[in-house]
């Protein structure tokens, strides 16, 4: 009988093991789009249309999964970590997007979702364009964020507004982008 007790308890115990385990492994906060995908090259309607590229400056549809709890609102970039710079080359900065969005589709942008300045100073997308012949990292980063409304000032440079929603990210989601040009 003894032997019994020793293999339900153990039992028990390997049951709330595997409980308490799987209790502590949330679904992964993913990053997704149905038009560029992980370290792949894009089209060039995707492009930007300037600094000598002629795309189409369209932006890739975003969708994001697994919400982290607590989000009140997101932010996303768009970031060259190869441009000349010495720094890297901010193309687009987002806040605000309000927390029940799920993607971003087209170049339209939900209500309350404020475009912030990108490294040429405009508030708007500019698409990636690296120099021709080269290939560069670019990195769609979307972060969800424990305020509602971050509290850059509104004509904040994109690294200082990236310091804003660096302080109030609770998790992060990302697509590489391996982008290359030969025209």
């Amino acid at each position: 009988m003894r032997h019994f007790k020793f293999i339900k308890s153990q039992g028990w115990a390997f049951f709330l093991f595997l409980f308490s385990t799987s209790a502590t492994y949330a679904a992964e906060f993913t990053l997704t789009s149905t038009d560029v995908h992980d370290n792949e090259n894009i089209q060039s309607k995707f492009l930007a249309n300037d600094f000598g590229c002629t795309g189409g400056n369209i932006r890739p549809t975003l969708s994001w999964n697994n919400v982290p709890a607590g989000t009140k609102s997101f932010a996303v970039t768009l970031y060259d970590q190869d441009a000349h710079t010495g720094s890297g080359f901010w193309h687009w900065v987002v806040a605000d997007i309000p927390a029940k969005t799920t993607d971003l589709k087209g170049n339209t942008l939900p209500g309350g979702a404020i475009t912030k300045a990108n490294d040429t100073g405009k508030k708007s997308y500019l698409g990636p364009c690296p120099p021709v012949g080269e290939v560069h990292t670019y990195t769609y980063t979307l972060y969800a964020l424990d305020t509602a409304k971050l509290e850059a000032p509104g004509d904040s440079t994109a690294p200082l507004t990236g310091y804003f929603i660096n302080k109030h990210a609770t998790a992060k989601a990302a697509i590489n982008l391996r982008v290359s040009r030969t025209q």
